[in-house]
């Protein structure tokens, strides 16, 4: 689900926290193989408007866990990326875990000197995403830093946002599980759950074109099969009463 939204969210990752005003960006293959094979979340080749000739390559992974050898997996990310691209190399890793970030991202060894940017969620306004006008950035508005606002408040905003943006029910429907299950990864669900009852968000499965077409067909079994329950019904009394 995470994976699924993030897509949404780059462009404003890389302008608004990252620091990169692209002309353009395209995503390329994230599966780099060589000797062995290593899967990146995403990565895009970006021409910034100040030096439009001389693109980079950006990698950006997030990770939901404290991870020991974070930073030997993304030195080796950089290894398979600067041997077939030969271009800068800029990577960030963004944190949306629960618990406190402790991830390494700076190697120091007498050859060599290594680090990568490493980005705790909880460090970004809410309100660079919350006012986006794009779902998938809003629902991520839920994994920041709240300030001075409550979370109650946070998540109310969150849903009155997701309301004005999708007017489909069924497609509402899928942020809302999607938001619920993100909400975890803060402790954040139960509140969720309950600003939906508060706010009476709920979705009427009754005009979903599948949820009819599921009645009609169960309809016209029922109807057939009381039909034949009835003529077998008729047949035994017959047989009964001509014995």
């Amino acid at each position: 689900i995470v994976k699924e939204n993030l897509r949404d969210i780059i462009g404003t990752l890389i302008k608004k926290v990252i620091g990169i005003k692209p002309k353009k960006f395209t995503q390329l293959n994230p599966t780099l193989q060589k000797t062995d094979e290593r899967k990146a979340d995403f990565v895009y080749k970006v021409y910034p408007y100040e030096n439009v000739d001389n693109p980079i390559i950006l990698h950006i992974e997030f990770q939901s866990t404290n991870d020991k050898s974070m930073i030997l997996r993304m030195l080796r990310y950089f290894n398979h990326l600067y041997d077939i691209f030969r271009l800068e190399i800029k990577q960030y890793v963004f944190y949306i875990g629960k618990d406190k970030l402790r991830m390494q991202n700076r190697l120091e060894l007498p050859n060599i000197s290594y680090a990568y940017e490493l980005i705790d969620f909880r460090s970004l306004n809410f309100k660079d995403f919350l006012y986006s006008d794009e779902v998938g950035e809003i629902i991520f508005a839920i994994l920041c830093n709240f300030s001075d606002n409550e979370a109650k408040e946070v998540v109310k905003k969150i849903l009155k946002r997701l309301r004005k943006f999708v007017n489909e029910e069924t497609i509402l429907l899928k942020y809302i599980k999607q938001l619920e299950i993100i909400s975890l990864l803060r402790d954040l669900q139960p509140l969720v759950l309950e600003e939906e009852k508060e706010m009476s968000i709920m979705i009427d499965i009754t005009k979903d074109l599948r949820y009819n077409e599921g009645i009609d067909i169960g309809r016209e079994e029922g109807i057939g099969i009381g039909r034949e329950e009835g003529i077998n019904i008729g047949r035994e009394e017959g047989i009964g009463i001509g014995r």
